[in-house]
């Protein structure tokens, strides 16, 4: 049903292709389309630094992610544990100080750009690499910290963070 709805909306975008979304705009007087952000819902310098911190750890777990998935389309059933745990270590190994030095809002933050760069929620994500209990429990932590690991990137309620993410990767495409 959602992914009619996007389709329709035209957000739904090739899997091969990163997905953006348009910005809701207000049309005042004289007819200009200016993208609506609440200013006073979001602090966007402290926001923005966190995104470009996040940003790229997301991008490349993204990118790693769907590495991983051609990967386990070509392997036979009974290889896919080994290559999931043999690829989980590699990243453990090269991100844990990065990973160890965030903030809780960071982490949460990043969960929710890996669920924009992939089009998958973190618990589903899991579900598919491990397994269902396992991601149970991960939820079942994040809900005790009254976090939802099962909640998908929604543009239009994230509007704040949809809207810097665009501005730094515009910037990105500057340099």
């Amino acid at each position: 049903m959602i992914a009619a709805w996007l389709f329709i909306l035209g957000i739904q975008s090739p899997p091969d292709t990163p997905r953006t979304y348009p910005l809701p705009t207000i049309v005042f007087g004289n007819g200009a389309p200016v993208a609506k952000i609440p200013k006073n819902n979001c602090d966007n310098a402290r926001l923005e630094r966190k995104l470009k911190k996040v940003l790229p750890l997301a991008k490349r777990a993204g990118m790693e992610l769907a590495e991983l998935n051609a990967q386990l389309s070509t392997l036979p059933q009974r290889e896919h544990k080994a290559k999931v745990s043999a690829t989980e270590k590699r990243l453990r190994d090269e991100f844990t100080g990065e990973l160890e030095n965030m903030t809780t809002s960071e982490g949460i933050l990043l969960v929710r750009l890996l669920d924009r760069e992939c089009g998958k929620s973190g618990y589903s994500i899991v579900k598919e690499l491990r397994n269902s209990f396992i991601a149970g429990m991960f939820q079942a932590t994040a809900r005790l910290f009254g976090q939802n690991l099962k909640e998908e990137w929604d543009p239009e309620k994230m509007i704040c963070e949809e809207y810097l993410i665009q501005k730094i990767e515009r910037e990105g495409e500057k340099k």
